[in-house]
């Protein structure tokens, strides 16, 4: 057996032992799904796992264009004694870790499909300070919003593509992430991504995951207002894929900032979600409040305007339902830190304290690396 690389060759998670397997061609693709130990996900909780999981694939090769990958398998580990849930992307399959008690419930078919993203977001596109992998220095980013947060946006939007969940469990799972990002302290995307290797003690570790995937939420709602729908998010995460990873390169602020432009066209308002990208705020959705059409109110999502304000109309046809996207609600949870049905989910790594940030995002990162890197795991 051998691989291009070293990396390919170690991200290739394998089982040894006795598991149950299932695969099938869906759409020309291989796919598998192993779970450990045998007979623990079966029965009718397992056909219906399955019957979700064949939904996932076409959603997310719509976006991109292509399919990397011939095959792609599914690992899934329930140790009787593990009260929580985990998993972690590879380049054409993922591993995930679970409590029993998750057999059955919706949120097993959400972190699926958002691991799944990741065989396209993060294992292919990726930020310029994670390309190439290194396993000797840590790599922090400030893209870690788009990197995992437009990630947990588009597990929604495969759920709901697919027709795993509807469009009102969307709704419900967006209130349910406006209300985590405003249960903690305001804080920039940018600042939040590179919480993870710092470990805040102030509840917004974790939080680049819910107000990332709103951050998506409102450029898509914002790209499809600029363009009269004819464009999307859809658009930007194709031509940075393009851009970037198919030319052997990540993405910064230049070809991220400027394909979300390019998408929504000369004039439009997402010339100052950049500038927000830095900014401490709580929720990103109050940009869309005056659209009745979004279904929350100005208290639930933040907004602050005058009630009196005349209501701003979307152009036809949008509306949420034609974004499609959604997922069954986990309430108080939060993937990486959050609570979890009789435990809490593991996070992937930690980091020490390492003092005060520079001011700007670049200096940021630059001097966080430089004073930090021998602080870290991974």
């Amino acid at each position: 057996y051998a691989e291009r690389t070293y990396h390919d060759l170690v991200d290739m998670p394998f089982f040894v032992g006795r598991f149950d397997l299932d695969s099938a061609t869906v759409d020309g693709l291989n796919v598998r799904l192993a779970t450990y130990p045998a007979g623990t996900l079966a029965g009718d909780a397992r056909a219906a796992f399955w019957a979700q999981y064949r939904k996932l694939f076409a959603p997310q090769v719509q976006v991109f264009g292509e399919r990397p990958y011939s095959s792609y398998t599914t690992m899934m580990v329930f140790p009787p004694e593990f009260g929580g849930g985990s998993a972690l992307e590879h380049q054409n399959s993922h591993v995930g870790i679970y409590t029993p008690e998750g057999i059955g419930q919706p949120w097993i078919a959400s972190v699926t499909a958002h691991e799944m993203f990741h065989a396209f977001n993060v294992k292919r596109l990726r930020p310029a300070e994670m390309v190439p992998y290194r396993y000797d220095v840590a790599q922090p980013t400030v893209w870690l919003w788009v990197s995992e947060g437009i990630t947990d946006y588009y597990a929604d939007l495969t759920m709901l593509r697919g027709g795993v969940i509807d469009s009102a469990a969307f709704l419900e799972e967006t209130g349910n992430k406006i209300a985590q990002v405003n249960q903690v302290p305001a804080v920039a995307l940018e600042d939040a991504s590179l919480s993870t290797w710092i470990h805040p003690t102030d509840g917004t570790g974790y939080i680049y995951y819910p107000k990332g995937s709103l951050a998506g939420l409102l450029l898509d709602i914002l790209i499809r207002d600029a363009s009269d729908n004819r464009r999307s998010l859809d658009d930007v995460m194709r031509e940075t894929y393009q851009r970037t990873y198919k030319q052997g390169k990540g993405f910064g602020a230049t070809e991220w900032w400027g394909a979300v432009s390019r998408a929504a066209g000369a004039g439009s308002s997402t010339a100052s979600m950049s500038a927000t990208s830095t900014a401490a705020n709580r929720s990103p959705t109050t940009a869309c409040c005056p659209w009745p059409a979004c279904g929350w109110s100005p208290t639930a999502c933040g907004c602050r305007g005058s009630a009196s304000t005349p209501p701003r109309t979307p152009p036809a046809p949008w509306s949420p339902p034609s974004i499609r996207t959604g997922r069954p609600p986990r309430p108080g949870s939060r993937r990486g830190t959050g609570s979890w049905p009789s435990g809490r989910f593991r996070s992937r790594g930690s980091r020490r304290s390492c003092g005060s940030a520079p001011s700007t995002a670049a200096a940021r990162a630059r001097s966080f690396r430089s004073r930090c890197g021998a602080a870290s795991r991974s």
